[in-house]
């Protein structure tokens, strides 16, 4: 017998929020992660004694459509992405089953300010990596 255990996530589940617009139309993707390196300290007869671990890295991107990053330069003075002060993205995952659970970027700053398309293209994404200074988890 199968085990349906509730409702699940779909792209569609995901609200973000940033730059003052509370709900930016046109995400395509997002993308975020924690990371921290972590290895065996090793001891008598080369086992294992303790652990260590290195400061956390915040990395990340989001891909909006050309129009959205027009509307953002628009906004921040017809100037480069890369000169936006500090800002938080809220990303919310809400699939009308559980309770709303946000995530926060904090201090985040775009990295670049890129415009890429292609003979065919039917749609212009746009890719911008993201220097983050903190993820606050489950809001």
């Amino acid at each position: 017998m199968a085990l349906v255990n509730g409702q699940g996530y779909s792209f569609t589940d995901i609200r973000i929020a940033m730059l003052g617009n509370l709900n930016v139309a046109g995400i395509k993707a997002v993308s975020y992660d924690t990371t921290r390196q972590k290895q065996n300290s090793h001891g008598a007869q080369g086992e294992p004694v303790e652990r260590t671990r290195s400061q956390k890295n915040y990395t990340g991107s989001i891909t909006l459509t050309l129009k959205e990053v027009m509307r953002i330069r628009e906004a921040a003075g017809k100037q480069s992405l890369t000169e936006i002060p500090p800002f938080p993205i809220t990303v919310s995952y809400a699939n009308g089953a559980d309770p709303t659970i946000t995530d926060i970027l904090e201090y985040c700053e775009f990295l670049g300010n890129p415009n890429t398309s292609s003979n065919g293209d039917t749609e212009i994404p746009v890719e911008l990596q993201l220097v983050i200074g903190g993820i606050r988890y489950n809001q």
